[in-house]
C-alpha cells in the first residue's frame, strides 16, 4: 500500500484542522476511551509540523494530555513553574476555566480515529497560553539543576519554601525567579565553599504596571531579609555557606534574553545534581 492511498483510507490529510493546543470534543474523549468525567479536558500537545504529516507510516499518532477543567487556579502551577503540572486559564463560551495538566497523563491516540473529529471550537487558547504551554512541555526534559550542596542550604533553611509561597501568593504576577549561581562558574561536585547567588524575579506588567511592580519589588525585598537572616553574620559582616550579591525584580519586557541565557530558572520540584536525586517520577516497567 502506497503512502499516499494510506492517507486517503486514514482520511488524514495535511489540511487538518487540528493544531498543538487544540482540545478534544466530548464525542472523540469518549469514542478514544479517554474518560468519561464531566471535568475532563483533552488537550493536543504535538507540534503542528508532526501533527500535518499525512505520511501515516512516519506519524501515525498525535500525542494528547488528558487533563482537567474548572480546577481551582494555583499560582506555583501557572506560566510553566512546575515540570509536573501545569495550571492554565483557557477562554471559552462559558467563560475563562482554569485547566490542569499533568506531565504523567499522555497518551498517543491515531490519527485515523481523530480524522473523524474536528476540534472543539467553543475553546480558544491565545498565544501567550499556547506559548507557556510549549513551555511547559519543553521544561520537562530540559531543565535547571543546581549543586547538591548549594541545594542543601538552600532546603536547610527553608528557602524553597520561601521560594513556593511567594509563588503560590503571586503567581499570576510573578512569572519565573531566576538564580545566577557563583556567576556561571563551574565547580567540582564535593565543593561546598561559599556560593556566591543572584535573584531575578521575573513579573509581568499586565494592565496593572506600576501595581505589579511594587509586588514584585516587595518580593524581592522580603528574599533579601531572608537571606539575611539565614546566611549574613552582622557582627563579622560576613556570609556563610550562600552570598546574596543581589535580589532584584524585572519587567519580562525588560529583561535581555543575552542575560536570560545565563540565569538558571528555579522551578518546583527541581532536582540537585547529586546521583541519588530522587527521579522525576518512578519508572515501573511493569505497569
Amino acid at each position: 500500500m502506497s503512502d499516499q492511498s494510506l492517507s486517503d483510507k486514514s482520511g488524514w490529510t495535511r489540511d487538518t484542522p487540528w493544531r498543538q493546543g487544540h482540545i478534544l470534543p466530548a464525542a472523540a474523549v469518549s469514542e478514544l476511551g479517554l474518560g468519561g468525567m464531566a471535568d475532563t479536558c483533552v488537550v493536543v500537545i504535538s507540534h503542528d509540523c508532526d501533527i500535518a504529516n499525512d505520511d501515516l507510516t512516519v506519524e501515525p499518532n498525535v500525542e494528547v494530555i488528558v487533563g482537567r477543567i474548572g480546577v481551582r487556579r494555583e499560582g506555583n502551577f501557572e506560566w510553566a513553574k512546575a515540570p509536573r503540572t501545569l495550571h492554565m486559564a483557557l477562554p471559552c463560551c462559558d467563560g475563562t476555566p482554569v485547566i490542569e495538566l499533568s506531565a504523567t497523563r499522555k497518551v498517543i491516540v491515531p490519527k485515523s480515529t481523530l480524522a473523524r473529529f474536528e476540534p472543539d471550537h467553543s475553546f480558544c487558547m491565545p498565544p501567550k497560553q499556547l506559548a507557556t504551554l510549549r513551555q511547559w512541555l519543553a521544561v520537562r526534559y530540559n531543565r535547571s539543576a543546581f549543586p547538591d550542596a548549594f541545594d542543601r542550604f538552600i532546603r536547610a533553611e527553608k528557602l524553597d519554601e520561601k521560594f513556593r509561597t511567594i509563588l503560590g501568593k503571586h503567581g499570576d504576577i510573578i512569572t519565573a525567579i531566576y538564580f545566577d549561581v557563583d556567576k556561571g562558574r563551574q565547580r567540582a561536585a564535593d565543593d561546598s565553599g561559599l556560593f556566591t547567588l543572584s535573584v531575578v524575579l521575573a513579573y509581568e506588567s499586565g494592565d496593572e504596571p506600576l501595581e505589579n511592580a511594587e509586588i514584585a519589588d516587595k518580593a524581592a525585598e522580603s528574599l533579601v531579609n531572608e537571606f539575611a537572616n539565614k546566611f549574613y553574620d552582622e557582627k563579622c559582616s560576613t556570609w556563610s555557606r550562600v552570598h546574596l550579591l543581589s535580589c532584584i525584580a524585572m519587567s519580562e519586557a525588560d529583561l535581555p534574553v543575552s542575560r536570560a541565557k545565563l540565569l538558571q530558572q528555579w522551578r518546583l520540584e527541581h532536582v540537585s545534581l547529586r546521583s541519588d536525586a530522587d527521579p522525576a517520577f518512578p519508572f515501573n516497567p511493569g505497569s
